[in-house]
């Protein structure tokens, strides 16, 4: 992780991050910290101690923001991991507003610097990622004729209309050509969809690395569970590509609606 920014939004001294430093993370994300810390269960690794290596972590998994799946997840690993109480979510949520605000005084919310990001992302660079590909593969674990999917399945076939706050229409029957694209960045919902490929370090751009940090999870992960997938090192490419240069327009205001946003640079 970069380090976090001398001053601002994200900075160690905010009073937003000394919030999730000294509440947030230690007292109402205690309970999380268990697997996704250390991928129990095939947790993604978002909670790794100490406190502001997690801060970071969340951040660039796009994840401090007002609507964060931090707040709507709800219960998942079969139960095991309990919906929040109602002092819990309070609090988290009284840290997300402090991060709007202090990022909005900042002139730079997230949900407008992601977007800014978004108008950078170019198609081409997009569908040279060839996600109607990808497949999954059965666990060592698995009795592939027994199991749902895990066995040379396209994972498009489970996110074709953004299930799992993750789109790969393209190649399915049911979408047209450049819907993943456009649901992704351009359409309503695209803050669910942008945080697989891009989050923040206070005000700046980072990649997420969501979707490598899912193939690790699930790599690990119990039989039965989401299935595993290995990108193939031509995707992996592909992707760091459409990443790196989405950034680079952002930062050099190369792209629609930069200059406009105020977003992006100084």
């Amino acid at each position: 992780m970069p380090p976090a920014p001398d001053a601002g939004p994200g900075s160690t001294a905010s009073p937003a991050h000394v919030y999730f430093d000294t509440q947030v993370f230690p007292t109402d994300l205690a309970p999380c910290q268990a697997c996704h810390s250390s991928g129990v269960d095939g947790a993604p690794k978002m909670m790794v101690p100490p406190a502001d290596s997690a801060y970071a972590e969340l951040d660039a998994l796009g994840l401090i923001q007002t609507n964060s799946l931090l707040l709507t997840k709800g219960s998942h690993d079969s139960g095991k991991a309990p919906v929040l109480d109602s002092t819990q979510s309070g609090h988290i949520s009284t840290w997300l507003q402090m991060e709007a605000t202090e990022r909005a005084a900042a002139g730079t919310p997230t949900t407008s610097v992601l977007a800014a990001v978004a108008a950078c992302a170019s198609p081409t660079e997009f569908s040279a990622i060839p996600w109607k590909t990808l497949i999954t593969q059965p666990r060592n674990t698995e009795n592939p004729n027994k199991c749902t999917g895990c066995n040379q399945a396209l994972c498009a076939s489970c996110h074709e209309s953004g299930e799992y706050g993750f789109y790969m229409a393209e190649g399915t029957a049911l979408q047209s050509p450049g819907a993943t694209f456009n649901a992704t960045f351009v359409g309503n919902e695209s803050s669910t969809y942008i945080i697989k490929y891009f989050g923040l370090n206070g005000t700046t751009p980072v990649a997420s690395n969501a979707i490598m940090l899912k193939q690790q999870a699930v790599a690990v992960g119990p039989a039965y569970s989401h299935p595993m997938f290995t990108m193939p090192s031509a995707m992996q490419t592909a992707l760091d590509t459409f990443v790196t240069n989405t950034i680079t327009n952002y930062t050099n205001k190369t792209c629609a609606g930069i200059s406009d946003a105020g977003l992006g640079g100084d």
